[in-house]
């Protein structure tokens, strides 16, 4: 499950560096890598999804890198899953999914088809880590905020 988590955001990472390095001439490729990029995501997190509210729903949550610690206060990245989350995570994907499908016919041959793509799933990292953040605050080591 935890693995699971980290890979919704390391998916959209992964495409959007993938299609930074990729040739500005090349629109198949770059709409290919966006397209699979995002077809991996809704299908991961469809059956994500499919098997967390199989196996009872319960609410998911990883503490996973502590960026700054001392004895009052820990400031750290933690990811949150409930049911809230997997309604949004499942919706951003197909619609970012949909917008991309769409994308790469009716802007073909434009001079920013690249940079389009680019910002894209640049949005997506993004609405994936805000989507599954579970606390980005600073909060007392006694669980007193």
């Amino acid at each position: 499950m935890n693995l699971t988590l980290h890979l919704f955001i390391w998916v959209p990472i992964f495409g959007f560096l993938v299609s930074l390095i990729l040739p500005k001439k090349n629109e198949t490729l770059i709409s290919v890598t966006a397209f699979s990029t995002l077809a991996i995501q809704l299908s991961l997190a469809t059956g994500f999804i499919a098997y967390w509210l199989f196996t009872g729903a319960e609410t998911i949550q990883i503490n996973d890198i502590i960026l700054f610690k001392n004895e009052e206060y820990v400031f750290q990245i933690d990811f949150l899953f409930d049911k809230i989350t997997a309604v949004y995570l499942l919706v951003g994907a197909l619609l970012t999914f949909m917008v991309t499908l769409y994308s790469r016919y009716y802007l073909h041959r434009e001079a920013g088809y690249k940079r389009f793509f680019n910002t894209t799933l640049f949005f997506y990292v993004g609405y994936c880590v805000t989507t599954l953040s579970g606390n980005l605050e600073t909060y007392s080591s006694d669980g007193k905020f």
